[in-house]
């Protein structure tokens, strides 16, 4: 329902995507863009469309956020200067992240390079924001992930550079 006091998260198992869906509840996509995430994007939409129907419900794509971290800077350099010295703390907190990092020694660039996340520019921000839309056909919000790669002020920073830059995406939601 459009007034539901709550949504359901759901990852890459598609438990969470029939739960919601079978009770008409928004439908969050929290590991969005980790690549089991990435990759059951799709099955998750079809199975939350397909589980709402059975119920005589509607699945509406406005009701499905994706999750996604990402920091902007003016350039790639800042942006990864940035986050430099919190990351690798940050990664330590999340040890299901681990997996991303093999055969990298740089942990920016393996989450750059494994679509985890965005660690650059505005451009790189609409590109994510066009590859979700491409693999999910649309969705409702874009949700950042905060987290505690920069200083408060760079990160302020970012999160308005990335408002910037989602106000010049293409459309992503119906």
């Amino acid at each position: 329902p459009d007034d539901a006091p709550c949504a359901m998260i759901s990852e890459v198992s598609p438990r969470g995507a029939i739960f919601a869906a079978q009770r008409g509840l928004p439908i969050v996509s929290r590991a969005a863009t980790t690549p089991g995430g990435f990759n059951a994007l799709a099955t998750t939409w079809e199975l939350y469309e397909r589980h709402a129907n059975r119920a005589g419900l509607e699945a509406r794509r406005e009701n499905w956020s994706l999750v996604v971290p990402m920091h902007l800077a003016e350039t790639h350099e800042a942006a990864r200067s940035e986050v430099a010295a919190n990351l690798t703390r940050w990664l330590a907190r999340h040890p299901g992240l681990a997996t991303l990092l093999p055969g990298f020694s740089d942990p920016a660039e393996a989450l750059i390079s494994r679509g985890f996340a965005i660690i650059g520019t505005q451009e790189d921000a609409i590109a994510q924001v066009s590859r979700l839309t491409d693999a999910t056909g649309g969705f409702g919000q874009f949700l950042l992930l905060y987290q505690d790669w920069a200083t408060p002020e760079a990160t302020a920073r970012s999160i308005e550079l990335c408002l910037d830059s989602l106000a010049a995406a293409p459309r992503w939601y119906p």
